[in-house]
């Protein structure tokens, strides 16, 4: 934590004061990056690995949105074998908009970098990266405005990665080297209000990051990697899949913030289901958005103010009475959703509760949490370095947006009305833009209607609303083997057929698009490496991971050279054979007389391969 319980301790006190809920920030300097340029829905950040003085000077003609400098212990840019490209001071001087992201791998770096960040006041929009957690964490705690992002050597899983990016520095930013994780993994990490960028040596693996719905890519091949995301831009392509919020759960046909509403979300299929707890005078955590009874009951009062056995003496327009987070908690467990709870109350209190029933239940793997008041996440994150939080934003600024957040290890869940206000007329494009380059990903509420769809075609990483449903039909998983084996290469243009997987949880069959990564394949070829680009309907298309196209081989033709004739000559290595007066073996009448003719039961076997291989195709996704 940035924070000792001590300072959380004193920032809760300041907030019940009557801070608003918003811990009052230094205003930033912050700098737009550069536009991507692309017709790609939700386009990943790309960073420029720089290794080179001609790397460094090239940023300035390219389309890039960070920089990653590397730095030694004299605070000096270095290549990859240490050599000295120039001081620090000089690179961010030349970056011209292009954002920071500076390395620190050891105790003398990050000293040197202190010191500099001391001389340098200026310069506050950066982030700074590295697979110490240790490192990150007394970064974070010495420089508030440092936005920390963490690249592990390897991890466990991926619910164990999420509680070491909390602790390095409440790191919102997750790189990993491309193919450490899989779809499942990242997605689990991302669901939980983490970026997730991916490392790539060559540009071609920039194809395969957007399968995996990457927010960001790491590449010193910049160039390569901004040419392979031009060959997968098109009409209404996502380059990564969003997640889909019920808010206060799926509230269409039950009452909302009870099990009924909770149940009705996960069965359209949302993501994840978002609540609200308050607490009563006999310290009992409920659900319940507004702080009077009678919002959603036949009853009244203030629910800090009376005992859960007078809250539940009064009920709903469906005869249920409000619910205790314990009973809401077996709905979710086991459950392929997440509960996003906001924390509605300043009471202090109510986080030591929360964290107890959360350990006890056992669904810590399950839960983020949210709030206006950045106290009650930084305490929700003392207590729970497992869960990962994010700061509710009215629509605001970056330069107020950010900061807050960042001051709280938090991520940023902001309301999207009047984003033109701060952002002009591509409102949507700039600010998904700009916050995914500082290593955010932008969670907006409160959507329903049109706004749903708008939310999904503008690359909004998390969509929390009113009619999740609307999402049910968008692909949500392609599933297609890493290596297919097709009969003809050059009829993949025509599309492949694969199955896919929606949000409500069905599986549909689709013509995909082929984006060949390297030209289509000529004659004489016999592999093509692709990703397929996969539309559900109307909706916008999603990609797969990246799939290698393999020749079938031709069956060996036979040969026509003729038999040779049998010798005449006996063997004598052989038995006579049986005199015709020995009795014949009749055939088994077990096989229903199928055993009358050898020719016709060859006939029979092969035709029976051919039917089982026919199968096997159709059911593996081969047929075009």
């Amino acid at each position: 934590m940035k924070k000792t319980v001590l300072w959380v301790l004193s920032i809760l006190l300041a907030a019940s004061a009557g801070s608003g809920g918003l811990i009052a920030a230094a205003s930033r300097d912050f700098a737009d990056p550069v536009d991507s340029g692309l017709a790609l829905i939700g386009a990943p950040v790309v960073t420029a690995e720089v290794r080179s003085a001609a790397d460094l000077e090239a940023l300035a003609d390219t389309a890039v949105q960070s920089a990653l400098l590397e730095l030694n212990g004299e605070l000096e840019v270095v290549a990859p074998d240490g050599t000295a490209i120039c001081g620090l001071s000089e690179a961010i001087a030349g970056l011209d908009g292009v954002l920071p992201v500076l390395r620190v791998d050891s105790e003398a770096e990050k000293t040197a970098l202190l010191s500099w960040l001391a001389q340098n006041p200026a310069v506050t929009d950066l982030s700074v990266l590295s697979p110490s957690i240790r490192l990150l964490s007394e970064l974070g705690d010495a420089c508030v405005y440092l936005r920390t992002m963490y690249q592990p050597e390897v991890f466990e899983s991926a619910a164990q990665l999420v509680r070491e990016a909390n602790l390095a520095g409440g790191a919102q930013t997750v790189v990993l080297e491309l193919g450490m994780a899989d779809f499942e993994e990242i997605r689990f990490v991302r669901a939980r209000f983490k970026s997730v960028w991916l490392r790539t040596e060559e540009g071609l693996g920039a194809a395969e990051a957007v399968g995996l719905s990457a927010d960001g890519i790491v590449s010193p091949d910049a160039e390569g990697v901004l040419n392979t995301l031009e060959r997968l831009e098109g009409d209404s392509r996502l380059a990564s899949v969003p997640f889909s919020v019920a808010h206060r759960g799926y509230t269409a046909g039950a009452v909302e913030n009870t099990a009924d509403a909770i149940r009705g979300a996960v069965g359209i299929g949302a993501t994840h289901v978002e609540i609200d707890i308050r607490m009563t005078a006999d310290d009992r955590v409920i659900l319940l958005h507004n702080d009077d009874i009678s919002s959603v009951t036949n009853g009244s009062g203030k629910v800090r103010d009376m005992t859960l056995e007078e809250v539940k003496q009064y009920t709903m327009r469906d005869g249920q009475t409000i619910p205790t987070l314990e009973e809401v908690l077996e709905e979710i467990r086991g459950e392929d959703i997440v509960l996003i709870v906001e924390v509605k109350t300043e009471q202090p209190e109510i986080m030591p509760l929360f964290a107890e029933i959360v350990e006890r239940e056992g669904v810590a793997d399950q839960i983020a949490v949210i709030s206006f008041y950045p106290a009650q996440l930084l305490l929700a994150r003392a207590l729970l370095p497992e869960i990962s939080t994010s700061l509710l934003l009215y629509t605001s600024s970056l330069e107020v947006a950010v900061p807050s957040a960042n001051t709280c290890d938090s991520g940023v869940d902001m309301q999207y009305t009047n984003l033109s206000n701060f952002y002009g007329p591509d409102a949507y494009a700039d600010f998904v833009l700009q916050l995914k380059a500082r290593g955010y990903a932008p969670w907006l509420w409160t959507y329903a209607g049109n706004t749903v769809t708008e939310a999904v075609r503008n690359g909004v990483t998390g969509i929390t609303s009113d009619q999740a449903n609307l999402m049910s039909s968008l692909l949500e998983k392609v599933t297609v083997d890493a290596v297919c084996e097709v009969e003809d290469l050059a009829a993949l243009a025509d599309g492949f057929v694969v199955q896919a997987v929606t949000f409500a949880g069905g599986t549909v069959t689709v013509r995909a698009e082929v984006i060949f990564l390297s030209g289509a394949p000529e004659a004489g070829d016999t592999t093509a490496e692709a990703v397929l680009c996969c539309r559900n309907g109307s909706n916008p298309a999603v990609f797969s991971q990246k799939v290698t196209f393999v020749r079938a081989e031709e069956p060996p033709e036979e040969s026509s050279e003729p038999t040779p004739p049998e010798s005449s000559e006996p063997d004598s290595s052989q038995p006579a054979p049986p005199d015709s007066s020995d009795p014949v073996e009749e055939p088994d009448p077990g096989c229903g007389g199928c055993s009358g003719s050898t020719a016709a039961g060859s006939l029979l076997l092969a035709g029976a391969s051919l039917a089982a291989v026919m199968l096997i195709k159709r059911r593996s996704g081969y047929e075009k």
